[in-house]
């Protein structure tokens, strides 16, 4: 089962929301606004109903979570045997549905696995997977999810994953980016401009 309710950080960009367990998963998120029906449904579910993780193979010696100034955008500090990461995430302002996950290096060496497992209305439905240029894209009827970033990424029986490794100053950003089926992929975002928006 997912964590306690407490445990878990807010993202949002006011059309909707994302939630965030203290371990590094998004564990809830109705795409593109609240009241659409959720793509990740762990939280009242089990993994397999929907879930985004970035976690480290090691074993996790501290976790210290805050919002950056007076923002959404939650900043994550792990610590663990080899090393120490910070997981950056926030959603974008304005009209588009976007996750953004920055990773970035602080101390030693860190390997880290990333696992997509969409699953659209509530957990229902499992997409259909399909390689694309830096990332995949994950589609289900109306709904479309397209995953990108900087690290191969391969098909899972859950749907994406990825493993690698940071060492300090090194950055890995993903993105997961909703659209609807029927109209063509939008643009890759600049992470770097949007998260000055989202401040």
């Amino acid at each position: 089962m997912a964590s306690r309710i407490e445990d878990y950080g807010l993202i949002g960009n006011l059309h909707t929301a994302a939630l965030v367990s203290a371990g590094g998963s998004v564990d809830w998120l109705c795409a593109p606004r609240f009241d659409s029906t959720a793509c990740f449904a762990a939280l009242v579910g089990f993994d397999e109903h929907g879930r985004w993780s970035i976690e480290p193979a090691a074993a996790v010696r501290e976790r210290k979570r805050r919002y950056r100034d007076d923002t959404l955008i939650l900043e994550t500090e792990v610590r663990c045997a080899g090393g120490a990461y910070r997981l950056v995430e926030f959603m974008p302002p304005g009209e588009r549905t976007e996750v953004v996950r920055i990773v970035e290096g602080l101390d030693g060496e860190v390997s880290l696995h990333m696992s997509l497992c969409a699953r659209f209305d509530y957990g229902l439905d499992r997409p259909w997977v399909t390689h694309i240029d830096g990332g995949f894209s994950l589609v289900a009827g109306p709904d479309a999810l397209l995953l990108r970033g900087p690290v191969e990424m391969s098909e899972s029986p859950d749907g994406v994953g990825a493993s690698f490794k940071l060492r300090p100053g090194e950055r890995v950003a993903l993105t997961l980016t909703w659209h609807p089926s029927h109209l063509p992929a939008p643009e890759p975002v600049d992470v770097d401009a949007v998260a000055q928006l989202a401040t």
